[in-house]
């Protein structure tokens, strides 16, 4: 393979294409941290969950609700015709990097795990950012703007929060291809993000991006059936 390339010849307008992508290569930002994890259905992934005595399983989206041992979790609730079912565990005995996870909740929609949320006691940020890559940053300051979530402008944002004597608020999103995985910071000593009794100043989520659109479709037939219900009994 050495000898065709130191042997073959290159004509000028060939030579000048494969400087432009060489050129074009080496001034590409790399946006994605080489570290980044990407989820995706039936495929080996990285696991985020620290390995602590007492994980038992992984939590994986997309699995469906037989491969699960619920015993340690409480039934929250079903909707949509039993179609989404909530449960919930508190404190789990597991870690995601160097926080303690007080709150683990799993949403299954048709029997598949659609969403998982993590209630953590302390800021995992650097953590994420290290497993997952560089992510988009949203907070009331970029909510028209395209901004990475990077140590630069995550600083910028908590000197500039610091400045004003105002908490941290924001959230960070990484699309994973078919994974949507947020990471929610809310220092307010007096609005915290909860769910249910179990309030945590950071949240992080793992979600199907399709889950939302599939609630939208269940929803709106739901709505379309009950209209055909009220004109069928309008009609008598």
């Amino acid at each position: 393979m050495q000898t065709y390339f130191r042997f073959r010849r290159f004509y000028p307008v060939q030579l000048f294409l494969i400087v432009i992508f060489l050129f074009s290569c080496t001034q590409r930002p790399d946006l994605i941290n080489k570290k980044s994890v990407t989820k995706s259905e039936g495929t080996k992934d990285e696991n985020l969950l620290s390995e602590t005595p007492d994980t038992q399983q992984a939590y994986r989206l997309w699995h469906t609700i037989d491969q699960f041992e619920l015993d340690q979790f409480d039934f929250f609730g079903e909707f949509y015709d039993d179609r989404l079912k909530f449960y919930y565990n508190e404190n789990p005995q597991l870690n995601v990097g160097n926080g303690q996870v007080k709150l683990l909740m799993l949403y299954f929609l048709d029997e598949r795990l659609v969403k998982i949320r993590y209630h953590l006691d302390k800021d995992i940020e650097n953590h994420l950012m290290d497993s997952l890559g560089i992510g988009l940053l949203n907070s009331k300051y970029t909510m028209r703007k395209r901004v990475f979530a990077t140590d630069r402008s995550l600083k910028k944002l908590k000197d500039f929060n610091k400045s004003k004597n105002e908490p941290y608020e924001y959230e960070i999103a990484w699309d994973r291809h078919i994974i949507l995985s947020t990471y929610s910071v809310n220092n307010y000593s007096n609005k915290r993000l909860s769910f249910d009794t179990i309030s945590a100043n950071y949240v992080y989520i793992d979600q199907l991006k399709s889950y939302k659109r599939r609630l939208m479709e269940i929803e709106n037939n739901r709505i379309a059936r009950l209209k055909n219900d009220s004109t069928k009994a309008s009609s008598f």
